[in-house]
């Protein structure tokens, strides 16, 4: 990634002298590397997603909890296996949404209770 980078900031400047290169130019090299790292993604899927399946197992309802756990295991180590794996991300997040939204209902109808 930092020979990429490299690239990307000589074809903004024209030369290799990093002094030139406009602050713009290295925030956006900084931003496509940070996307692009294997640590972004555990952080940002795989960790929430292993949060939400301990809580679905400790109470006892691990339905939707389960699936974003798995899938959210699948999403990040997948793609060492299948390169096509790495798009269950977003039925991950999606799974996250449905996760809270029934979480939130259940908790409004305990404190109406």
């Amino acid at each position: 990634m930092v020979e990429l980078g490299l690239a990307t900031l000589i074809g903004l400047t024209g030369s290799a002298d990093i002094s030139a290169v406009p602050p713009a130019g290295i925030t956006a090299v900084h931003v496509v590397a940070s996307l692009t790292s294997t640590l972004t993604t555990i952080y940002a899927i795989l960790v929430p997603a292993l949060g939400i399946l301990l809580l679905g197992i400790a109470d006892r309802r691990a339905g939707v909890a389960l699936a974003v756990g798995g899938t959210a295991l699948l999403a990040v180590a997948g793609p060492v296996l299948a390169p096509g794996l790495g798009t269950l991300a977003v039925l991950t997040s999606v799974l996250t949404i449905a996760w809270l939204v029934l979480v939130g209902a259940r908790m409004i109808r305990r404190r109406a209770a």
